[in-house]
């Protein structure tokens, strides 16, 4: 196997759960997404012995496609905005793919209070199979350079995801959303 995990040595690190219980439970987030494990139970009794083994691949999330937002520019509420994403790829087994869109007034870059403070909200409903979807967004804040920051979610059918809001060339998608009242440019 690729993994390992040394469960006598770490006991307090890696049982979400406690080991004299029917079911033990790994912690979350401790096993490395597309490697393969196997568990081995061990009993030792006064009179017989015994061991089970149990063969795991933990699964990956999709990986390797891009996120686009156009046009970059544009009015709130009347501007129609088109996010797409592509070029996704995961094990053949755990398709399909479903995607979902959010936006946020702050980037993950900023530091401080704003981060701390961040609010993402939806714009579709969770976890749609159409990768690309039109939407008429709010004016950002006008403290912000009327600014938001779009992102994508992809997630296979057995619930592994990844998160997206870079663009083709890896710079992070920034959209500049002005009041009615406003010019394009």
């Amino acid at each position: 196997t690729s993994g390992s995990l040394d469960l006598l040595a770490e006991t307090q690190n890696v049982y979400y759960s406690a080991r004299d219980r029917l079911h033990l439970v790994v912690r979350p987030n401790l096993l490395v997404p597309g490697r393969e494990y196997t568990f081995v139970l061990t009993a030792i009794g006064k009179k017989t012995n015994g061991s089970a083994s149990v063969f795991v691949r933990i699964n990956r999330p999709p990986r390797g496609g891009f996120f686009q937002v156009t046009p970059a520019i544009g009015n709130g509420l009347q501007t129609e905005f088109t996010f797409s994403v592509g070029s996704w790829a995961d094990d053949e087994t755990n398709y399909p793919l479903y995607y979902s869109f959010y936006i946020s007034q702050v980037s993950d870059d900023d530091q401080g209070e704003k981060s701390a403070t961040k609010k993402v909200f939806p714009l579709s409903v969770d976890k749609i199979q159409n990768s690309r979807q039109v939407f008429r967004l709010p004016t950002g804040k006008k403290e912000n350079g009327y600014n938001l920051y779009p992102t994508a979610r992809i997630c296979d059918s057995l619930g592994a995801c990844a998160t997206c809001s870079s663009g083709f060339d890896g710079t992070k998608v920034v959209l500049n959303v002005k009041p009615l009242s406003s010019p394009v440019d």
